[in-house]
């Protein structure tokens, strides 16, 4: 059965926590840095990846998930935004500062909205999220005034 929203030839994202997932493993040639220090671009070393979270059908990485030192917050880095030292076993983030990552929304697991996405796009990219009032509006709910 197909999603009304997605074409037949475009399969949907599913994105899962490797580490809930016994049944994939990150392959031996390629990195895993689960368990690796962060490091910000202003040199500040912020705590360390737990997780990642990886597009089922792709078979990719999409985002790591960073633990602060010291608290139980949680925040998701996209792939993009990190560098792996795999000599160091450090994650570097070349573009994010201390304060930058304050700006990130808490994480708090799968499955993630669109509006946690926009949130997440917004606070790295320090544009305005768009407005999130609907563009589609009832017929029924109109009102002849």
């Amino acid at each position: 059965m197909e999603n009304a929203g997605t074409p037949a030839s475009e399969p949907a994202v599913q994105l899962i926590e490797l580490g809930r997932r016994k049944d994939y493993r990150v392959c031996k040639d390629s990195l895993d840095p689960r368990g690796w220090l962060v490091r910000t671009a202003d040199d500040r070393e912020i705590g360390n990846i737990t997780d990642l979270v990886i597009d089922e059908l792709g078979l990719t990485v999409r985002y790591l998930v960073g633990s602060y030192i010291g608290s139980k917050r949680r925040v998701l880095l996209p792939v993009g935004f990190a560098r792996l030292d795999a000599r160091a076993r450090v994650v570097h983030l070349d573009f994010i500062t201390r304060q930058d990552l304050q700006r990130l929304p808490d994480y708090g697991g799968l499955p993630i909205s669109a509006e946690q996405t926009l949130d997440l796009e917004s606070a790295l990219t320090l544009r305005e999220p768009p407005a999130r009032d609907s563009v589609i509006v009832r017929r029924d709910s109109l009102s002849a005034d």
